[in-house]
């Protein structure tokens, strides 16, 4: 299986940033992490933070992250500079109800149907390979910016995610 983040257009309407008055929207580059400020369907801008993002998130906080965006300095880069959004060894968790298909792969449903996902994040620009049988979907992902504990929730990051699964292999 492959999972891997990246940013999609699929209708003629200009890409944008969330409200940066609620949300601070980050992308890895090779030096780091770019606090978003621009985006079009060429390049990034952005202010330049030494971390990946949750190190910076953890550092920081969303106020903090914000804060560094505004006054910063801006540096662009081409899209196909970006990293993976989180360096995300698996395992990973998946939710299967949008799908009956996975639902029935797990005898689950009448709730939440999680199940493991043992693949390794890939390149968003990494070739995919011919093969036989190919399904993807669109998937709405988080990841945890502070440690998952039993004291309560943690704040979430969203990546916009592309899953795509070779069924025959």
């Amino acid at each position: 299986m492959r999972v891997f983040a990246r940013w999609s257009c699929l209708d003629p309407r200009p890409l944008a940033l969330p409200d940066p008055g609620t949300t601070a929207a980050l992308a890895r580059v090779p030096e780091g992490t770019l606090l978003l400020r621009a985006v079009d369907e060429e390049t990034v801008e952005g202010v330049l933070v030494p971390g990946d993002p949750i190190e910076e998130y953890a550092a920081h906080g969303l106020s903090g992250l914000k804060s560094l965006r505004d006054e910063g300095v801006p540096v662009s880069h081409r899209f196909d500079e970006l990293l993976s959004p989180v360096a995300s060894p698996p395992p990973h968790i998946g939710a299967g109800n949008n799908f009956a298909g996975h639902q029935d792969e797990v005898s689950v449903h009448d709730r939440p149907a999680l199940f493991p996902k043992m693949a390794t994040p890939t390149a968003w620009n990494a070739p995919l390979p011919a093969v036989t049988r190919l399904d993807w979907e669109a998937d709405l992902c988080s990841v945890a910016l502070a440690p998952i504990s039993a004291d309560g929730p943690v704040p979430l990051g969203l990546l916009l995610c592309h899953d795509s699964t070779d069924r025959w292999r």
